[in-house]
């Protein structure tokens, strides 16, 4: 059953699997992670996520299919263009793109969830949801 957690810290390998240590909200413990292509999920330190927690055969647990709950502000927004920027609760700043802003009631200081994608090569905030 899904867990939750806050990313420690973000070890890409350099084969397509990012490593590091997740802590279980839940649990109240540090559990090592292993996620592929976690640098294209825009995994980051002090990411809130959901994921599972597995037991190995060697009895160690590992938190896997990690999936980052992106929540954060518009800092900026331009309805015409379908563009802005959001600030993420640890103050990171990343561009966003989404359709219908004016539609969907976005504007300055809204709180929204979103998610992060990798396009052309920047990782890219989409999708935005009002935080109800």
């Amino acid at each position: 059953m899904a867990t939750r957690g806050k990313v420690k810290d973000v070890r890409d390998n350099g084969t397509g699997i990012t490593e590091g240590v997740v802590f279980d909200t839940v649990n109240n413990v540090d559990v090592n992670y292993e996620q592929t292509l976690g640098t294209e999920l825009g995994l980051k330190k002090d990411m809130i996520v959901r994921m599972e927690v597995i037991t190995k055969a060697d009895g160690s647990q590992l938190a896997v299919s990690l999936d980052p709950v992106e929540k954060a502000k518009i800092a900026t927004i331009d309805p015409r263009a379908g563009t802005g920027t959001l600030t993420d609760n640890a103050g990171n700043s990343i561009s966003f793109v989404q359709n219908y802003c004016t539609e969907l009631g976005l504007a300055v200081g809204v709180k929204v969830h979103y998610t992060l994608v990798m396009a052309n090569g920047a990782l890219t905030e989409t999708s935005l949801q009002i935080v109800k």
